[in-house]
């Protein structure tokens, strides 16, 4: 079965593997953006600044102060995660039924293979070469170092369920290991970010609720602990997290009815709130600076990279501008998400 929420698909069963090319194909928005929403394009030096990497076609891309590059050709690519010291990222290359985690210098030149052994080794689209496959998803990389994490489906050979748990690279000299914490939960997790520090990580759990429906809920956990515990939990859904540059907020879609927006969440404990009203967003991301938020929003079909600039308020939240755009791409693929470093 392949089910999705906004932008992002949960990938279960032995079918959907071989199908999840096709699925990524089809998730890619496409068509002409509205000339009426397009200021903002390039921004001055009171707006966001950096570099931010997304998808689109396929393609990772590189957004520099209001100018887009293409930096992978001939790979099909996904979900990029720069390096602290913007001279790197990580990113998900897709193959035949599996995929792998490649980093490569910012240019787009490949440098290392993280995972060895996700392609099977037998006949293509077989039963036992579907079985051996292994998807990697969703990595980000640590800003306090080498480490990775991400998600996977490795040496989880049941033919019927092939739940995502969370992996962790701690060095590049090791292979990554599922983490014990992460199999404890059971259930199919994706999309974790890393704290400022890397000692903990935000993610989601597709929690199965009475009625046979998976709920999407936002977790943490402490990689020195091995603990972990939910941190929101909503009737209808919430997922896609960032923790901020301070690690003080998590930033987050949070659904209601058909609407998707974006939320903060404060670390010690205060009462969430939205802070757009849009009703199409997903992906947010925090600028380095945590000046700003931008995420992807839908429009007339295709979806466009916005932003809203960050201020504090008087009772300790912070309040958004009004949303801008910040930049437009034919076929960016959502799910890839973004990831922005300041240089």
């Amino acid at each position: 079965m392949i089910s999705s929420r906004m932008g992002r698909p949960l990938i279960s069963g032995t079918a959907s593997l071989v199908l999840v090319l096709f699925l990524f194909t089809m998730l890619a928005a496409c068509g002409e953006p509205d000339p009426t929403l397009s200021q903002n394009q390039g921004q001055g030096s009171s707006g966001p600044e950096g570099e931010i990497l997304f998808v689109a076609d396929h393609n990772i891309m590189r957004w520099d102060d209001g100018d887009i590059e293409q930096v992978t050709r001939d790979v099909f690519a996904a979900s990029p995660s720069w390096a602290a010291a913007g001279d790197r990222f990580v990113y998900v290359q897709v193959g035949e039924a599996f995929s792998d985690l490649v980093i490569a210098r910012r240019d787009g030149v490949s440098l290392l293979k993280v995972t060895e052994d996700h392609e099977p080794v037998s006949e293509p689209f077989t039963q036992e070469y579907v079985l051996q496959a292994a998807w990697a998803w969703d990595v980000d990389w640590s800003p306090a170092g080498e480490q990775l994490i991400y998600v996977s489906d490795k040496g989880l050979f049941d033919e019927f369920s092939r739940p995502l748990f969370l992996w962790f690279s701690e060095t590049f000299e090791v292979g990554p290991y599922l983490l014990p914490a992460a199999a404890d939960i059971g259930v199919t997790q994706e999309d974790p970010s890393f704290s400022q520090d890397g000692d903990r990580v935000v993610f989601v759990v597709r929690n199965e609720t009475g009625d046979g429906t998976r709920v999407p809920e936002i977790w943490t956990i402490d990689l020195n602990t091995a603990t972990y515990e939910q941190f929101i939990i909503t009737d209808e859904g919430a997922y896609d997290p960032d923790w901020a540059p301070d690690s003080q907020n998590i930033a987050y879609i949070q659904r209601t009815g058909q609407s998707n927006d974006v939320w903060i969440a404060p670390m010690n404990g205060a009462d969430r709130y939205q802070i757009t009203n849009i009703g199409t967003t997903v992906s947010p991301v925090w600028s380095p600076d945590g000046r700003f938020i931008a995420f992807f929003r839908e429009n007339q079909g295709s979806f466009e990279a916005w932003y809203v600039e960050l201020s504090p308020g008087e009772n300790g939240q912070l309040t958004a501008s009004e949303p801008q755009l910040l930049f437009t791409n034919a076929d960016i693929d959502t799910v890839s998400g973004m990831s922005w470093i300041q240089r």
